[in-house]
């Protein structure tokens, strides 16, 4: 089984300002902060009458990737999650993502 950093071409094209680093947390953190600039949610958001439906590009939550033997790259679900990014959605609260 090849290695995340082989498969993805994330590791190769990107490059990142230290101290960011693709081989821990920090670049997931830092992106995910990104999203604290923006403008706060209306009064009444999450609820019936003004749902929050979210979107990434990343899953949420490692759990949703199918199962390893299903995978062409068994080892993608080690690129393709965020734990930031599931903490963020939790907060949320969001009818849908």
């Amino acid at each position: 089984i090849m290695k995340i950093e082989h498969c993805m071409t994330d590791f190769k094209r990107c490059r990142w300002p230290a101290p960011l680093s693709d081989l821990d947390d920090s670049v997931a953190r830092a992106v995910d902060a990104l999203n604290d600039d923006g403008d706060p949610l209306p009064e009444g958001a999450g609820g019936a009458r003004l749902p929050i439906i979210s979107f990434s590009h990343f899953l949420p939550r490692v759990e949703l990737n199918p199962e390893k033997r299903f995978l062409f790259l068994p080892n993608l679900s080690k690129a393709s999650g965020s734990r930031f990014l599931r903490e963020r959605v939790e907060r949320l609260r969001s009818s849908m993502h």
